[in-house]
């Protein structure tokens, strides 16, 4: 009779069994998915301030140029003449 009640818990026992590997699957699968969720937002985050840092770059740069104003441009000296070749 011990052996009937072993038998029939058996069963029980791989169902829940299945049933934690299932559940744990699934618990994994959800913490990747949020993980993975995550690391978007920041990528994305990190994306948009490199890009903002960028464009902040170029404004300072040309407001930089812009307050030196306009350049003195060198007189070209005087090219020597060539020696007469012959």
């Amino acid at each position: 009779m011990n052996d009937k009640n072993r038998g029939a818990s058996r069963p029980k026992a791989q169902r829940f069994a299945a049933t934690e590997k299932v559940s744990f699957r699934d618990e994994q699968e959800k913490e990747r998915a949020a993980r993975e969720v995550k690391t978007l937002k920041l990528r994305a985050l990190r994306l948009a301030k490199e890009a903002d840092d960028k464009v902040r770059a170029i404004e300072t740069a040309a407001q930089a140029a812009t307050a030196k104003g306009p350049r003195a441009k060198k007189k070209a000296s005087p090219k020597k003449a060539a020696p007469a070749a012959g």
